[in-house]
């Protein structure tokens, strides 16, 4: 029971009467791969599609490779929406999933009811992806923002959960900041700033390696004082042999494009930058901020507080530094 895959661009042999063959059996190029029916049926190829043909497929309930695999080509230009670029979408895709391939990973497709969204694989999308997401779906899972586990692990609902409870805690971290919790964080909690410090250090220095420019990246390291002694625009042009407005200016890129790149990456791998947050949180963010400030590292308190919590305004850096002005 086999066929050729140029037979599948024929008019009515888009694998009809073959319900109830046990394999499939495909040639390309020479090689038989044969498939259990099992394996292909429950495989979602609507994922791994464009938007049209993920909306279509999924509309029509027909998500999965064995619901279309036995159609006709009629009948499935029958769809609604599906034309010929659809179909040969389809059949590109199909063919690479016969031959052994994994679909490429894709937004969630399209749900009438948002709910249902919500319970959709999300471990794909970025964390700036989901902060969007959070405000357009937030009246959907108000009732359950802060109960993760209402939905699967790892889905989109899930995943908004993770980003609210972190939004909200950032919102009273900086609600909450004060003269006294400064000071009071700082004293309780000096002795664990360098092994945060050394962390954070750590976390950082391969993202910007892998990031930026080299210029950028030299920049980005003495200005932030990463692993060495922080040093002002003078010193830095001095040292790589340009002026301090271009110093300024390869800064202010680098730490554009690295609040960027952590904004585009995927949840699934934000759960490094969700852990060093939560061990921000507790020892106190104005503490932390107000020894950087005290060792010399405010440019590094800056950009900690810009890219980790949002505070685009600096609020929390300017509150702590004007604490540090009036006890010095």
């Amino acid at each position: 029971m086999s066929f050729n895959m140029s037979e599948l661009q024929n008019e009515e042999t888009f694998y009809t009467d073959r319900m109830d063959c046990k394999f499939i059996d495909f040639f390309d190029d020479g090689e038989r791969l044969e498939l259990q029916k099992d394996d292909y049926l429950s495989i979602n190829i609507a994922a791994g599609g464009s938007v049209r043909l993920r909306n279509c497929l999924v509309r029509a309930s027909k998500p999965c490779l064995g619901d279309v695999l036995f159609m006709t080509k009629a009948q499935i230009l029958k769809i609604r929406h599906f034309g010929r670029k659809c179909f040969e979408e389809l059949f590109d895709l199909t063919k690479a999933l016969l031959g052994g391939k994994e679909l490429p990973k894709a937004n969630p497709p399209y749900f009438k009811n948002p709910v249902d969204k919500l319970r959709y694989d999300g471990s794909y999308l970025t964390y700036g992806e989901v902060k969007t997401l959070y405000s357009k779906h937030s009246e959907e899972v108000k009732e359950h923002l802060s109960d993760k586990e209402h939905y699967p692990e790892k889905s989109l609902g899930w995943y908004i959960c993770v980003v609210h409870m972190s939004l909200k805690y950032d919102s009273a971290v900086l609600q909450n900041l004060s003269d006294d919790s400064i000071r009071s964080e700082y004293i309780s909690h000096k002795k664990d700033y360098p092994l945060l410090y050394d962390e954070i250090c750590d976390f950082l220095e391969p993202f910007i390696n892998a990031s930026l420019k080299d210029r950028e990246k030299e920049v980005l390291m003495l200005r932030l004082g990463i692993k060495c002694k922080e040093q002002v625009l003078q010193q830095v042009g001095e040292n790589i042999g340009v002026t301090r407005e271009r110093v300024r200016q390869n800064e202010k890129r680098g730490k554009h494009i690295l609040i960027s790149k952590l904004n585009k990456l995927p949840m699934s791998l934000y759960d490094d930058v969700l852990a060093l947050k939560e061990k921000i949180y507790a020892i106190g963010l104005g503490g932390f901020v107000l020894a950087l400030i005290k060792f010399k590292r405010k440019n590094l308190a800056k950009f900690i507080t810009q890219a980790f919590f949002d505070d685009k305004d600096l609020e929390c850096y300017l509150r702590v530094k004007n604490y540090f002005q009036n006890i010095v």
